[in-house]
């Protein structure tokens, strides 16, 4: 059986969209940038496999609850549109006036991600000027509207 070689267009990954990964070697002086590229690209890989193989929506737990103490948002995880996870580690208490407060008998409950900045101190150094964090901290809040 004779096989056909057939002429089309060829396009490399560099045409269509690409992903950096950093390569280590053996005695490589590591810099900060390598460490973050690395981080970056885990993190980027971790949300592409998110969104891309399970979409986004709740993954477990976050059920509203009544509980004693009143409304509050059970522990739970979700992903969002752009596959960064939502973890609620602690049950979350809604205000006992929400209603009122928002002047609405239903409401809609809402998870977002936030990223804040720290630093953590060590002993006889300390990182001043902006932008000096040492460390970035993934959030979920809770938005509640009408």
């Amino acid at each position: 059986m004779e096989r056909r070689c057939e002429k089309g267009i060829g396009l490399t990954s560099q045409a269509v969209g690409s992903v950096t990964r950093v390569r280590y070697r053996e005695r490589q002086v590591l810099r900060a940038a390598d460490l973050q590229a690395e981080q970056d690209y885990l993190i980027t890989a971790r949300r592409r496999h998110n969104i891309g193989h399970h979409g986004w929506g709740i993954v477990t737990g976050l059920r509203i609850a009544t509980q004693a103490a009143g409304l509050v948002v059970e522990p739970g995880m979700a992903v969002d549109g752009y596959g960064r996870e939502l973890i609620v580690d602690t049950p979350i208490k809604l205000p006992n006036n929400v209603f009122d407060a928002l002047r609405s008998d239903s409401l809609d409950v809402w998870l977002f991600y936030d990223l804040t900045e720290f630093s953590v101190t060590h002993p006889g150094r300390s990182a001043c000027g902006p932008q000096q964090f040492t460390r970035r901290r993934e959030l979920s809040r809770l938005r509640l509207s009408p």
